[in-house]
């Protein structure tokens, strides 16, 4: 597989997950995340409760990094995919010191390390899925067999 249409994706994933991750956080104008306030409503429509806004905002930062791995590992060599891990982490590591020092409306956190990190880790195992390792043909024997 050419990696150039890997390394095209993996440039646009990077640049959506820094729109989404440093841009300051949108309030609903009661001063409320968006986010929590759309969650609440999904709890007044009859989504269970036990779903809450922590739960739907960790999963969305697996989600939002699982192209980013994938995209990673298909832009490395099949034995480099593990970088997709230690990348993946020194990625968010940059977006939540970022965000501690420049957005103050925004909060870093261990669990969006931890989150963010497997959703590559996840990216990175699926990219093994669709790479078959290169199979070397039998070598022809020099023997001949009678016949």
């Amino acid at each position: 597989m050419s990696r150039r249409l890997p390394l095209i994706l993996l440039a646009v994933t990077t640049l959506s997950i820094l729109a989404v991750t440093l841009w300051p956080n949108p309030d609903s104008g009661d001063g409320r995340p968006l986010a929590r306030v759309i969650v609440e409503w999904l709890h007044t429509a009859g989504m269970p409760t036990v779903i809450t806004f922590e739960a739907v905002e960790f999963s969305a930062n697996i989600v939002m990094f699982v192209p980013f791995g994938l995209f990673l590992a298909l832009s490395l060599p099949r034995w480099m995919w593990p970088w997709t891990i230690v990348l993946g982490l020194a990625f968010t590591l940059l977006i939540e010191v970022v965000q501690s020092i420049f957005l103050p409306e925004r909060f870093a956190s261990v669990s969006d390390l931890i989150a963010n990190t497997a959703g590559a880790l996840i990216g990175g195992g699926i990219s093994l899925l669709g790479r078959r390792r290169r199979v070397i043909p039998p070598r022809p024997s020099a023997r001949t067999e009678p016949v």
